[in-house]
């Protein structure tokens, strides 16, 4: 939602029902799925979105990618108004990483949104968080969740165990 193009923070024009993230007050903040943007992103192919994860064969966030980050910080987002960082896993940074981000985020570059995960929030650094606005994530339902894997190509035993595990 943050790149699509039909968002009231990205779009020209939006109507006037739509909030900040382009959604109405009654579906939550969604993506078009239509616009080139969207249509980006579902390809793995935006270059307003960079996820930064370990190198093949290692646990932990490393700093390399985070100097790799800073040197583009003084580029806007191509073609739009935002640009988004997401570091899933954001715990298994390094402490190293953990500092240039830190540095990252005490002064944004306009327009960029991190997006850090973690499922255990006490290991990022307090100094990370304390720049950081917390949303904690209720888990999907049974149904939404076997909806959501139903629509994808695993076989039903495998949804029927994944959802056993999952309540």
């Amino acid at each position: 939602w943050a790149l699509c193009e039909k968002n009231s923070s990205n779009a020209a024009e939006t109507e006037p029902t739509l909030d900040l993230f382009g959604a109405s007050p009654t579906t939550g903040p969604r993506p078009c799925q239509t616009c080139a943007a969207c249509l980006q992103v579902a390809k793995n192919a935006s270059v307003n979105l960079t996820e930064i994860l370990p190198e093949e064969g290692e646990t932990s966030l490393k700093i390399e990618p985070f100097r790799k980050l800073k040197e583009t910080q003084g580029f806007g987002a191509w073609g739009g108004s935002t640009r988004a960082i997401l570091i899933p896993n954001a715990e298994w940074m390094t402490p190293q990483a953990a500092n240039s981000l830190l540095k990252l985020l005490e002064e944004p570059p306009t327009g960029w949104i991190f997006v850090l995960t973690a499922s255990d929030s006490t290991l990022l650094l307090p100094t990370l968080l304390s720049r950081c606005q917390i949303i904690r994530l209720k888990p999907f339902s049974s149904e939404t969740l076997g909806a959501i894997l139903r629509n994808t190509d695993i076989p039903e035993p495998r949804i029927t165990a994944a959802l056993a595990f999952a309540s």
